[in-house]
């Protein structure tokens, strides 16, 4: 394995500082290295792989992840953070160190000292490792520069050039110190858990004493000497040394102003070395020393090939203030031809510089200051050496003498208006120090200046200012902002502090003082300037901020311009690129003017564009400036054209007015009497005149004086218009350039974050482009192709300056891809691009450049992988040819990002909203907002937590609601928890985690709301906080909010809210508007498809209210629709503390009884947050509660039925809306509704389906639909052959429904199985799903939108098929079944599903069985009771064969009997009986057969045991024997196989002999109450039910309906509660024996539904010798039931009508009897029914008959249109006809259920239900004609008192009924009165 290196392939050196390299300085760039890491993409051949680069600045790259990692001392993604942990410590505080000068030789090490650093433990000393690396120097003790210490091994030496004889018997204390190779003013970030806690200036320090003699050497225990000898001229190793120069030599005191010279000298070997030079001075808020006048004074003779001139100095100042305390000398590569070994001289280079202490507030007088020097050399600069010398600063200005500085200004005493001139300023100061600034003031009397000042700049400086830089004096001006130009009127030349070095050297000459400055001033053509009159140019300097010495000079102003130009002006006038323009594009004008010097004239400059008086300006002006201004003509300034539009739109013309320009002709470069103008124009496309080859002219006139006339000079340029790139441009700086630059700190894309890069084009001048295009496309991933992230902006951030034509109107974004919503690739057109400068003019590149600005979003993607990378590519084109491709990779992280430790800290701010209050009444609001500054280029994960301690004050919204455009695709819609922990319905806390949010920003912040993120949070108080009397004081409320970012960053606030105890508002200054709408416009709804209405109510501004809604289904029959669903589902905005998820909807049903038709919320108070606002009906003030109902698909509802919903919305108790909408019932599908398409899909159990024999598979059928209504059937069709299926199936479930379905909750699934061979093989199966209504509202939920899902949109039927046992079946075979989705205007959707067969060999059938008795208890069950026995037989789930020769052997003994009355579910069965017991056969069982058979055992029904046997013990064995088919003979029939068992089961059939005889009550009305005795009807109140009981008064008669099918069909009915055995009736003749029942049959029920007939009837035998008549009948097998009826069949002869009077005998079953179920007693509507009758419409003679089918059954109608001849069956929801409203001919009518009113408006034929509102009125004021009612008895043979005519004048009908039916005859009116015909019996009553 290779061991990693930390070696750096390059160090920079810098220098040090007070003995300690500057090695990572700011100033100092480091060139990275690079590393690849191999990703994944794709490419047009396939997968490709490809490089991704990431600079590492101090690591290596790692071979696995290709991953900077960084080295020791290093940190961050890039490794550009140092860390530094520890400084280095010495073992040992002294060493002394005595040196024999005979034994040593001059250039012996004298000693080492070693220090340790414990960074060390983790690097290598290394130049890549500061930290650890320990650089020596000698602090102190050292003033002659006698010693030098090597600073990277610790080796002392003496200075070369010394003899050791020349220290003999000397001493010398030198302090050595130890420290890091890190600047020490660079601030870092280090460990906050050091226990040495280092700082930039820590250091170790050591005392080293050197003692010379002639003695013995005694070397102490840590000093190393070793022996090493130079050849004489060339050293063996490269040797520096830093000296002090005279007269300076061995002195350290130095005094401000003091020049030091000081000399590095460079000595090398025989070899070629690169080296860098750093010379530093000690600074604190600005230089101590400054570095001045660095210069090679001697360069060897073996250096032949370094010239010292060529090296330029870098200057620096820590300060910016242009005192320099650093210079950086790159030497670059430096040879020692040892041409000359012999001598020193040659071998050596001397740099000499001096250096100069200033005077700083900073400076400690007295304290060492160490003045450094430091080389770096070798190939890769990796060796360092570094030297210093120390000095002392002297404080001598209490002995400075001060003088005043003498100021001279020189210039023209007169001036023409319109010219300008030269004026100098001399200044002479002697004094030590100066501070001060100079300004030139021009004179001025209004607001029109006379004169200004052009130029203010520093010229000279005498020998005693050599070293001030020539920047250091700062130029500030003032301006006249009145006027249009701005003039400077004031300029300042800021000098600060400089010091004077010629004092100290005696030079006191006016010369050697000197500071020269120069003034350009320009005298105007001001209007308040007079001839000849004199104006006057000051000129001040101040002194230490007060002291003000001044000058002036007058200049005397010439009103008459003298214009001196003798020689014309060199002009020239071209276009930049050509006279080729692309239409579109731009062009470039040049007017280049070269004015003679030293003259004065007045320019103008003017361009005209091609232009045409119908359609206008044919090349409209963007933009004219001055783009050159020589430097001859200062005066020159800013110049503002004026532009022409002809056309008003575009400018066709431009003039430059310059006025008078006058040529200084101080310098005689070229261009520096030259001025030029540029003047870019548009081609305008849109020009009508404009098309490819069209020419066009655009001329230039420049108007100037000269000395004696005005010229004025026209050029005119011809430009052709072409409609492509009329270039081809193949020079590489004509091609345009495009970078791709990541706008964060970091690569990495987190988790719902975003990432944002900018893409430069960059267009070189004197070129124009077309099309520029820019795709730029989102990776999507390899199998999921959804894009991986998504691009959410795409803008044009910035166009360069020269694009004056340009504007974002020319520029076109486009979204050419989504997926799912998501845009992931994006088209930018530029247009045409023109960059119309030439070269030399553009400024910067950037003025060339548009800026496209992406912004990417995570997306949740499967195929994201943790610190993978995802890759945006842009593709460019440009010209008719040009490409070019560039990507970005940008890293996944799943970890939450933490801030860096260069990070500002995030700003936070909680205010109260606008127009907000703290005080609130109960119910009120109060709005917050919390303003996050993030900190600028940062990522960070936030979270927000809003906390209200009590139940008084609840939160009810925490939202982000804006965010800076720095924070790219923010989304304000982020995870908020709300908790609620008194489970109240408020909210006590909502955390709202905002996740990572990532800044794309900058510094310095030019805009903070671009770093904003906003979040509002809202908190009501709750009607708790309001105190229950007006004596107790309101508490304070308190909430508290805490924002966390990071790890660290914590901000928490508490605010107060103030209980304002007033009354809530409850009278509204505008009242709420209310709408009742329906989902959609449609007015028709399909029967039995679903309808949704949407309350809305919009709460006034500032208000607080309670509200209830309630609504109501149709009120003319609450059963024709039903109320699935009512809940709140939106609020506005201003209304957030109302929320749906709190809210319990309360469901009734009016009838009270299962079927929902109103529903009622109670919203409780809602207050709008608020205070002022104009629209009320605004959608933020909005509450939407929604309800959804579904027409009923029943006979209530009829077509064109017109049905009602109702809402009522109630305020504070008091205040209610009511409202109500209509829709109308169709039986159509409407097409608006049903139209759209649904989508089907089949869910197979895998991809290939393979089944075995007997094996089931699952398949899932997905209804998926819009938004819509359908009718909706499922048709599924399995395989048959040879009168077998080859698959069934077994079963088909409703998984789901989505909640988008109206009444989803309601669906039910009824399939229906058919068999095509009528056996249990269901291979066919139809599911009517009817009408479904997908309503879509869910996506609408405000409140829990997370729980919006596919399946809301969704219906999954299950459907599980088997493979049956076919005989045709074969290994390897493929069936196919169908599938079929039916729906709406007659379409269907099929699909055909495969399944292949496997046969392996060894299936085999298991069958088991399954015996249950549901009411058998041995120690109830008595002798002759029958034993209701289920017996069911089924395959087991892993039988694999059907089952063939299936018999059952249950074996009875002989007192115990198999009823043969057998009630089989199943297969053909066999039944034989025998001694054994009975013998079930069937002959074969498929898996689907389930044979069930359910039979009574009759316990001992012969008697055969005795009674007083009490308890019989019986068991009976049971076992199955069944077969495997083994193929079929020749005739085709089975042949049995191998024969199969089950396992025999032993029941327990014990029973009971004793009797069950007792009386059971029905004379005792305590017993059997009134209310427990019933009857299908009765005589009347003397012969009530209620009168059977035995010995009563009269007893129980039937109603007389001597017919049939009522003849003996009524009963009376008892109703006991609970369960009784019953075993005989004792039965009594009317109380005074007139009439009695001869014969009954007897019926009774467990539930009261299903009834069961006892097959037998019991014939009365009367014993007239008792007193009670009475006839007493056992039932020979009794029977246990809870009802008990009895129907007479027969009554004694000579009487009319049966009477009975009886008691039951047996014996009670259960404990408990229920009488409320026994009392219960079904209620209706007090409406007029009957059994039978008539009704006669008079005027058409129309006839409506009604009667009763059967005892307890419905009563069926008929009609007759004409009189009788015809009739119809009337509707058969209509039970009655009820009456008759004469003039409206409408008919009234009694529904079935007895519920409802019906009415017909078209005489019977169709019927519908309605308010029985109107029936009741009209029948309450006697208007309607009634319908005849026709008794049962006490009616005539023939018609008599039912008789009811019709209408007519001469002939009319008349109708009777009587005993036999109904009758008609004919009436005939004469002059004498009526003669009626027959009666003709037009129908018999009842039913045969």
């Amino acid at each position: 394995m290779r061991k990693m290196s930390w070696c750096s392939p390059a160090i920079v050196l810098c220098l040090l500082v007070t003995g300690v390299f500057a090695l990572f300085d700011e100033d100092i760039r480091y060139k990275p290295s690079i590393c690849r890491r191999k990703v994944k993409s794709e490419c047009d051949l396939g997968i490709c792989e490809r490089d991704v680069e990431i600079e590492c600045y101090h690591g290596v790259c790692s071979n696995h992840t290709g991953e900077c990692v960084c080295a020791p001392c290093w940190t961050g993604d890039r490794c550009d953070s140092l860390q530094n942990s520890h400084v280095p410590v010495f073992k040992q505080q002294t060493v002394k160190v005595d040196v024999n000068i005979r034994d040593s030789y001059s250039d012996d090490v004298i000693a080492t000292v070693r220090a340790e650093d414990p960074d060390a433990e983790e690097c290598s000393y290394s130049d890549s490792c500061p930290c650890a690396n320990i650089l020596y120097s000698i602090e102190e003790g050292n003033e002659d520069s006698l010693f030098m210490i090597d600073p990277r091994s610790g080796e002392i030496r003496l200075s070369r050039g010394l003899e050791l004889k020349d220290l003999q018997d000397a001493v010398f204390e030198l302090v050595v110190s130890a420290k890091n190779p890190v600047h020490r003013t660079r601030v870092r970030r280090r460990l906050v858990n050091t226990v040495d806690e280092p700082s930039d200036k820590a250091a170790s320090t050591m005392a080293v004493r050197i003692s010379f003699s002639t003695g013995d050497k005694v070397e102490a225990e840590v000093v190393h000497s070793r022996r090493r000898r130079s050849t004489s001229g060339v050293p063996s190793e490269e040797t520096f040394t830093l000296e002090k120069l005279s007269p300076f030599t061995g002195v350290t005191d130095v005094k401000i102003g003091e020049k030091v010279p000081l000399r590095l000298v460079i000595w090398l070997p025989v070899q070629s070395t690169n080296m860098r030079v750093e010379l530093l001075t000690p600074y604190e808020s600005s230089a101590i020393m400054v570095v001045c006048d660095p210069l090679f004074t001697h360069i060897g003779a073996n250096y032949p090939s370094f010239d010292g001139s060529s090296v330029t100095p870098e200057y620096y100042a820590h300060a910016g203030d242009f005192r320099y305390d650093r210079v950086v000398l790159d030497l670059g590569s430096v040879t020692n031809t040892g041409s000359n070994t012999a001598d020193d001289v040659p071998n050596k280079i001397h740099l000499d510089f001096t250096v100069i202490l200033q005077e700083n507030n900073a400076t400690k007088y007295g304290d060492s200051y160490m003045v450094s020097a430091g080389v770096s050399y070798g190939s890769d600069l990796s060796s360092v050496w570094s030297g210093g010398t120390t000095f002392t600063p002297v404080n001598d200005t209490g002995d400075w003498s001060t003088s005043s500085p003498v100021l001279t200004i020189s210039g023209p005493s007169e001036m023409t208006t319109q010219s300008s001139a030269i004026f100098n300023i001399d200044l002479v100061l002697k004094n030590y120090v100066t501070d001060f600034y100079v300004d030139i003031v021009a004179e001025q009397y209004s607001n029109d200046p006379v004169m200004k000042v052009c130029e203010f700049q520093l010229t000279g400086k005498g020998g005693s200012y050599g070293c001030m830089p020539d920047e250091l004096p700062q130029i500030s001006s003032v301006h006249d902002n009145t006027t249009d130009d701005n003039a400077t009127v004031l300029a300042r030349l800021d000098f600060g502090k400089i010091v004077n070095t010629g004092l100290r050297d005696g030079n006191n000459g006016d010369d050697e003082n000197k500071i020269s400055t120069e003034a350009v001033v320009y005298i105007t053509d001001s209007s308040d300037i007079v001839n000849g009159e004199k104006y006057w140019l000051g000129v001040t300097i101040t002194v230490d901020g007060s002291k003000i010495y001044s000058n002036q000079q007058a200049i005397m102003a010439l009103t008459t311009p003298a214009p001196n130009m003798t020689a014309d002006p060199v002009i020239e006038f071209y276009a930049v690129d050509g006279y080729t323009v692309t239409i579109g594009g731009t062009v470039g004008f040049v007017i280049s003017i070269d004015i003679p010097e030293n003259i004065t004239s007045v320019f103008i400059v003017d361009l005209s564009m091609p232009y045409t008086t119908s359609n206008g300006a044919i090349l409209s002006i963007c933009r004219a400036e001055v783009v050159q201004v020589g430097h001859n003509i200062p005066c020159m300034g800013s110049m503002t054209p004026e532009f022409n539009q002809e056309d008003g739109q575009h400018a066709d013309y431009i003039q430059f007015n310059f006025g008078g320009i006058t040529n200084l002709g101080r310098r005689h470069q070229t261009d520096d009497s030259k001025l030029t103008v540029l003047i870019t124009a548009e081609l305008l496309a849109e020009h009508p005149d404009v098309s490819n080859g069209t020419e066009f002219e655009v001329t230039a006139g420049v108007r100037y004086e000269m000395s004696d006339k005005d010229i004025l000079w026209v050029s005119k340029a011809p430009i052709t218009a072409v409609d492509y790139q009329h270039h081809e441009y193949l020079d590489s700086d004509k091609i345009p350039k495009f970078k791709l630059r990541n706008r964060g700190k970091d690569y990495y894309l987190y988790n719902n974050s975003a990432v944002s890069l900018n893409i430069t084009v960059t267009i070189p001048p004197e070129t124009t482009y077309t099309p520029v295009l820019l795709n730029i496309t989102a990776g999507r991933g390899a199998t999921d192709r959804r894009p991986m992230f998504s691009i959410c902006r795409v803008e044009v951030v910035e166009i360069g300056s020269n694009f004056y034509c340009h504007n974002l109107d020319k520029t076109s974004i486009t979204n050419v891809s989504m997926v799912e919503g998501v845009a992931y690739e994006y088209l930018v057109d530029l247009g045409v691009v023109t960059n119309s400068l030439e070269a030399g003019m553009q400024k910067d590149p950037d003025d060339g450049s548009f800026v496209v600005e992406v912004n990417l979003h995570w997306e949740d993607h499967v195929e994201l992988v943790h610190m993978e990378n995802v890759t945006l590519t842009v593709e460019a084109t440009y010209g008719p040819s040009g490409t070019w491709h560039g990507s970005m990779d940008y890293i996944i992280n799943f970890d939450r990002p933490e801030f860096r430790q260069d990070d500002d800290a995030p700003q936070f701010d909680l205010t109260l909203g606008p127009s907000q209050s703290s005080f609130l009444r109960a119910g009120g609001l109060a709005v917050y907002y919390l303003s996050v500054l993030t900190p600028p280029n940062s990522a960070g994960t936030y979270w927000m937590d809003v906390v209200t301690p009590n139940s008084s004050l609840s939160v009810c919204r925490s939202h982000l609601v804006s965010a800076g455009r720095n924070l790219p695709c923010f989304e304000t819609e982020r995870p908020v928890q709300y908790l609620s922990y008194e489970e109240d319905g408020h909210r006590d806390r909502a955390v709202l985690d905002i996740g990572p949010v990532k800044n794309i920003g900058t510094k310095p912040i030019l805009n903070a709301d671009d770093n904003k993120m906003v979040a509002e949070v809202v908190v009501k108080l709750e009607d708790i906080a309001v105190p229950p009397d007006n004596l107790t004081e309101p508490e304070v409320q308190e909430f508290e909010l805490t924002v966390k970012a990071g790890d660290t960053e914590l901000y928490t606030v508490p605010k107060e809210v103030h209980v304002d105890v007033r009354p809530a508002f409850t009278n509204f200054t505008e009242i709420p508007v209310v709408t009742l709408t329906k989902l959609n416009a449609e007015p028709l709804v399909t029967i039995g498809g679903g309808v949704v209405y949407n309350l809305d109510f919009y709460v006034p501004y500032g208000s607080i209210s309670d509200y209830q809604v309630r609504f109501f289904g149709d009120r003319v029959d609450p059963y024709r629709t039903t109320i699935c669903e009512a809940r709140l589902i939106q609020t506005g905005w201003n209304v957030p503390c109302v929320n749906g998820t709190f809210l319990t909807t309360i469901y009734n049903s009016t009838n009270d009884d299962d079927h929902i038709d109103t529903a009622f919320i109670d919203v409780g108070t809602v207050a709008n947050m608020n205070p002022y606002g104009s629209v009320v009906a605004s959608e933020l003030n909005k509450v939407r509660v929604q309800v959804v109902a579904r027409l009923e698909n029943n006979d209530t509802v009829m077509e064109n039925d017109q049905l009602w919903l109702g809402a009522v919305l109630k305020l504070n108790e008091h205040n209610e809306y009511y409202l109500r909408a209509s829709f109308n019932a169709t039986e159509d599908n409407i097409y608006s509704e049903t139209s759209p398409q649904p989508q089907f899909q089949i869910y197979r159990p895998g991809d290939n389906v393979v089944m075995t024999i007997g094996s089931k598979e699952t398949y899932y059928l997905k209804i998926t639909t819009p938004v819509m209504s359908t009718p909706m059937t499922v048709n599924v069709t399995l395989p048959t052959a040879g009168n077998e299926a080859f698959m069934t199936i077994t079963d088909m479930q409703l998984v789901r429904v989505g909640v988008n379905y109206a009444c989803y909750h309601l669906y039910e699934l009824e399939p229906v199985y058919n068999s095509t061979y009528s056996t249990s093989q269901n291979d066919t199966a139809f599911i009517n799903l009817g009408i479904i209504t997908n309503h879509g509202t869910t996506h609408y939920y405000q409140y829990n939108p997370e729980y919006v899902t596919p399946e809301d949109d969704e219906i999954l039927i299950s459907l599980e098929v088997q493979l049956a046992d076919h005989p045709d079946l074969f290994d390897g075979a493929e069936i196919i079944f169908d599938v079929a989705f039916d729906y709406s205007l007659g379409r269907q959707t099929a699909f055909n599903e495969t399944v292949g067969v496997s046969i392996v060999g060894d299936e085999r059938p298991e069958v088991e069985f399954n015996i249950t008795m549901p009411e058998y208890d041995p120690m109830v069950t008595q002798q002759g009771d029958l034993l209701l026995t289920e017996l069911s037989i089924h395959h087991v789930n892993y039988s694999s064969s059907h089952a063939y020769g299936v018999v059952i052997y249950l074996m009875l003994p002989y007192y115990l009997e198999v009823d043969p009355d057998l009630e089989i579910e199943g297969p053909p069965l066999c039944v034989k009986t025998s001694e054994a017991g009975v013998k079930f056969h069937f002959a074969e069982m498929y898996f689907t057969d389930t044979f069930t058979m359910w039979f009574n055992i009759s316990m001992d029904p012969n008697r055969y045991l005795p009674i007083d046997m009490n308890f019989v013990n019986t068991t009976v064995p049971m076992e199955i024997v069944y077969y495997k088919r083994d193929g079929t003979d020749n005739d085709g029939n089975i042949v049995l196989g191998d024969v199969f068992k089950t396992e025999t089961l032993i029941l327990d059939l014990s029973f009971r002999t004793e009797q069950c005889f007792d009386v059971l009550g029905i004379e005792n009305s305590f017993t059997i109450q009134d209310c427990q005795i019933t009857a299908s009807s009765y005589l009347n109140e003397t012969y009530s039910p209620q009168m059977a009981r035995l010995n009563s008064e009269s007893g129980w008669a039937p109603a007389i309906r001597d017919m049939k099918p009522y003849q003996g069909n009524d009963y009376l009915e008892v109703r006991f509660g609970g369960l009784h055995r019953f075993s005989g009736v004792r039965m009594q003749k009317e109380f005074n024996d007139s009439s009695c029942v001869m014969s009954y049959q007897l019926s009774y029920s467990v539930d009261g539904i299903v009834w069961y007939d006892y097959d037998q009837t019991f014939i009365n035998d009367y014993n007239e010798t008792l007193n009670d008549s009475s006839s007493l009948n056992l039932i020979p097998v009794p029977f246990n039931g809870a009802y008990f009826r009895i129907r007479p069949q027969s009554y004694a002869v000579n009487t009319t009508f049966p009477v009975m009077r009886f008691e039951l005998y047996g014996c009670r079953r259960t404990a408990d009897i229920d009488l409320n179920a026994a009392c219960a007693k079904m209620e209706f509507p007090d409406y007029p029914y009957y059994e039978r009758g008539f009704i006669i419409e008079p005027e058409t003679g129309s006839v409506y008959v009604c009667i009763l089918e059967y005892v307890d059954g419905p009563t069926r109608c008929s009609y007759s249109l004409d009189n009788g001849t015809t009739w119809e069956s009337m509707d058969n929801n209509v039970a009655n006809v009820i009456g008759l409203e004469p003039e409206t001919k409408e008919l009234f009518g009694i529904s079935q259920n007895r519920r409802a009113i019906m009415r017909s408006g078209n005489l019977g034929v169709t019927w519908s239900s309605m308010e029985p509102e109107r029936y009741l009125e009209l029948s309450n004021s006697s208007y309607i004609m009634e319908t005849t009612r026709v008794p049962f008895i006490d009616i005539s043979g023939e018609p008599d008192d039912f008789i009811v005519a019709t209408e007519g004048d001469s002939i009319f009908f008349e109708w009777g009924a009587a005993s036999e039916g109904l009758y008609r005859r004919e009436v005939m009116v004469t002059h004498n009165g009526t003669a009626p015909s027959e009666w003709e019996l037009m129908g018999l009553w009842g039913y045969p």
